[in-house]
């Protein structure tokens, strides 16, 4: 893997990193510039250097040129460390598009939309599990998804939340 890209440090998006680099060589790690309640950053950094990664923290928007595409990579913009804070990422190659934005609440992504002229995208990755504050009206109708892929599994939180299921398939995307 060329590049690995943390969106932010909650265990449930970065504490697999220690055993993905025991099984694949990963040349770079990107991780958000933002502080680290959880510990997580502190552990991505000691596996990266036992294992030879490149460590970028990413401090402005950087795109990286692909051979077919690109990746873009959105800085955080919060400032303050929360899922507002991580990056957001838009991977594009020929027509195709794919929008992630880790846990984003909708307040972020009105930020992000402020910032980037986002493209309409084939794919979205669903903000924050399919929480209630995610994946805003707003957002859909900016980027038009074909298809959402909502990553979730057993939770306490209720996600995804069935406003947010509503919200996509009203936007007439098909969900994952």
């Amino acid at each position: 893997i060329d590049h690995l890209i943390l969106t932010h440090y909650d265990a449930d998006h970065a504490a697999g990193v220690r055993q993905l680099l025991e099984r694949i060589r990963v040349r770079e790690i990107i991780l958000p510039q933002m502080e680290d309640d959880s510990g997580e950053k502190a552990i991505v950094r000691e596996a990266a250097a036992k294992h030879g990664c490149g460590m970028e923290i990413l401090k402005k928007d950087e795109t990286i040129a692909l051979a077919s595409g690109e990746i873009q990579l959105f800085a955080p913009t919060s400032g303050k460390n929360d899922n507002d804070s991580g990056i957001c990422v838009l991977a594009s190659a020929s027509k195709y598009g794919i929008l992630v934005t880790g846990d984003l609440s909708a307040a972020g992504e009105y930020r992000l939309m402020s910032l980037h002229e986002l493209p309409d995208v084939q794919l979205l990755v669903a903000g924050h599990h399919g929480a209630a504050d995610s994946t805003s009206q707003a957002l859909l109708d900016s980027v038009l998804p074909e298809t959402v892929v909502i990553s979730v599994g057993e939770n306490s939180y209720g996600h995804p939340n069935a406003d947010t299921i509503n919200r996509i398939r009203n936007s007439g995307a098909v969900i994952y």
